[in-house]
């Protein structure tokens, strides 16, 4: 079963400042998100003031970062961009 993807403004404005190239491999990213059984599974937990975030790695400079909704089945993708992500 597909989950449901939720954006938000930040994300939106960081994935519309990215290249064309970056985009298409953040569409893959969410693509695979959104397929799995549980994404939680794909990305990296983050701790302290990140808990219940997920980062997914695109390549070596690029994250998703990322909730999970189980009672809806619904990612929420937060932000999107080099590490300078978490600051």
């Amino acid at each position: 079963m597909v989950w449901k993807a939720e954006i938000t403004n930040t994300f939106h404005r960081s994935y519309q400042s990215l290249g064309q190239e970056v985009r298409a491999r953040v569409d893959e990213a969410m693509g695979h998100l959104l397929e799995s059984e549980d994404p939680t599974r794909l990305g990296l937990r983050k701790v302290a003031r990140w808990k219940g975030v997920f980062s997914y790695e695109i390549g070596k400079q690029f994250r998703v970062l990322y909730t999970v909704r189980f009672e809806n089945r619904t990612v929420v993708f937060l932000d999107v961009g080099t590490h300078g992500v978490y600051r």
